[in-house]
Order: C-alpha cells, then sequence, then structure tokens
C-alpha cells in the first residue's frame, strides 16, 4: 500500500507501521525537521518526506479559501501566501497510483484538487476536519468528488487532546481494483 499525505506527523507514524510506502508534504520547516529526524531513525526507507515552504504572494484581491485554484489557507498567518507548489507535489506521481491521499494540511481544498486523480480505483480519499463548510464549497471540486467517489465514512468524534469535536470524511474510489 503506498500512502501520500499532506501534514505530517501522528498519521505518518501510524501509516508507516502499517504500509510500504509514505510520501508526505510538510509546510512547516521546523515541524518537517522534527519529524523527519524522528522518522527516519525508526523507517528508513519507507518515508519520503519533502519540505514546501508556502510563497509570498501580492494580491489585492479577496481570497476564497474554498478556490481550489486559489491555493490559499484560511489561517491569518497564511494571509497573502500561496500553497501552490506544496499543493501541486503531488502531480510528480502519475495518475491512479496512491492507495491512500490523506488531506490534513493547508489549503485543503487545492489538495483535493491534485489528489483526486492520483488516487487509484478503490482507493480512499480522506479529508479531515471536514466539518469546515469552505473546503467543499467550490461546486466543481464537489461534483469532481461525487463523480469519481462514494462516501464510506463520514464521522464526528472527539479530537485527540482536545475538547473539540471534528469530522473526518473518507471516500473510496469508483472502478475496479485488485489487491
Amino acid at each position: 500500500m503506498t500512502v501520500f499525505e499532506y501534514g505530517g506527523g501522528g498519521s505518518t507514524l501510524f501509516f508507516l507501521s502499517k504500509v510500504r510506502r509514505v510520501h508526505t508534504v510538510e509546510h512547516d520547516k521546523e515541524w518537517f525537521e522534527s519529524i523527519e529526524g524522528k522518522i527516519k531513525s525508526r523507517y528508513g526507507n519507507n518515508w519520503d518526506g519533502i519540505f514546501v515552504s508556502p510563497e509570498l504572494i501580492e494580491t489585492t484581491d479577496a481570497q476564497r479559501y474554498s478556490d481550489p485554484t486559489q491555493y490559499t489557507s484560511s489561517d491569518n498567518q497564511f494571509i497573502n501566501f500561496s500553497f501552490k507548489k506544496y499543493a501541486e507535489s503531488i502531480d510528480k506521481f502519475p495518475d491512479n497510483y496512491f492507495d491512500l491521499v490523506m488531506v490534513d494540511g493547508r489549503s485543503r481544498p487545492s489538495c483535493l484538487w491534485h489528489g483526486i486523480p492520483k488516487v487509484k480505483p478503490g482507493g480512499l480519499l480522506v479529508l479531515d476536519n471536514s466539518e469546515r463548510d469552505y473546503y467543499l464549497q467550490d461546486s466543481q471540486l464537489l461534483n469532481a468528488i461525487n463523480t469519481k467517489f462514494n462516501v464510506m465514512e463520514s464521522s464526528h468524534s472527539p479530537q485527540p487532546f482536545s475538547s473539540h469535536f471534528t469530522t473526518t470524511t473518507v471516500w473510496r474510489k469508483i472502478g475496479n481494483h485488485t489487491k
């Protein structure tokens, strides 16, 4: 099983103990270096860590976080930053390559948009914090997901180490698949 994840951390460690290969893109250099040291010493060649820093942009346009072509983040510390290269980091892989694409980082609508064609038929697309309405407000993005995937699970549950509840949605890509 091969996994691509936007945003590394606990899920990275979980997947590395279960699958053949994990590719992780991370935008936070300090966090990336922290997990890189821990992962490489324990898992070696099973992990491909990709660091992509957001780029400062000048814009007078209103940022629409739900628009996958805007490559923006709703986090105030990233106003006027583009996550285009971050979201596009999956594009170096062929279509229908990954068994699972996990979206749990920045610019999630953009990451979903780039991740959709990379999931194998029968593979999974996972969106963490899917209760945030703007992630799935764009009609083109929603149509792309709904025509290529079926919802497998959407559960609202407590968030670890927090008093908040969050929703994770899992879709399975439509089509024939082999084991």
